[in-house]
């Protein structure tokens, strides 16, 4: 809807992480470095979301 009044999609896709930083209380430089990090260091991303399925398997049980 709001591309047919003349937005682009690049404009609401940055609308939406603008709103989705504020209500984290985050920044997007902040949230580019974690993201990097991770990128360089997959292995901390693979422990931590091991740990996550293994806390919401005893969740279920």
């Amino acid at each position: 809807m709001l591309q047919n009044k003349g937005f682009s999609q690049t404009e609401l896709l940055d609308s939406s992480y603008q709103i989705i930083f504020k209500i984290h209380n985050v920044s997007r430089e902040k949230v580019m470095r974690s993201y990097n990090f991770y990128v360089q260091n997959p292995e901390w991303i693979d422990k931590m979301s091991a740990d996550v399925l293994e806390e919401l398997n005893k969740m279920e049980r």
